[in-house]
């Protein structure tokens, strides 16, 4: 997700090569990678290293699903943790205790987008569509 404030990669793909490296880095870099649950932990190292150490931010009640620790990945506890300004990630659960989608708050007064995770068909217990799609209002 490219904002003003710097760019996300969200649920990273597993394989790493250097054409999208390459790409990544002409459209500014990143400053943080974001998975949603632990079907997408599986590159998520590489792809930190291969742009530059950048963290990686995973809810701490999947940690039981990393399976190699690294100093990159960043834990974080509750209900929602700030990235970049505007920019949040929201636990909702989901098939996982820590399920997080992304809530990114656009400059546009009222514009909001909430990313979810790109592999589950499931709706969190209490949403609704407009809240579990990608929008921009």
């Amino acid at each position: 997700m490219r904002t003003g404030a710097g760019n996300i990669l969200w649920d990273c793909i597993s394989f790493v090569d250097a054409a999208t490296v390459t790409l990544i880095a002409a459209l500014g870099g990143i400053k943080a990678i974001a998975i949603s649950h632990p079907h997408f932990y599986t590159g998520m190292v590489e792809w930190s290293r291969a742009l530059g150490d950048v963290p990686v931010h995973l809810h701490a009640a999947d940690r039981d699903w990393i399976m190699r620790p690294d100093p990159a990945i960043r834990l974080w506890d509750g209900e929602t943790q700030e990235l970049l300004p505007r920019v949040t990630l929201v636990r909702c659960g989901s098939h996982f205790p820590g399920g997080t989608v992304l809530h990114w708050k656009a400059a546009r007064m009222g514009a909001e987008s909430f990313v979810p995770a790109t592999s589950s068909p499931s709706r969190p217990i209490g949403s609704t569509s407009r809240s579990c799609a990608a929008i921009r209002t």
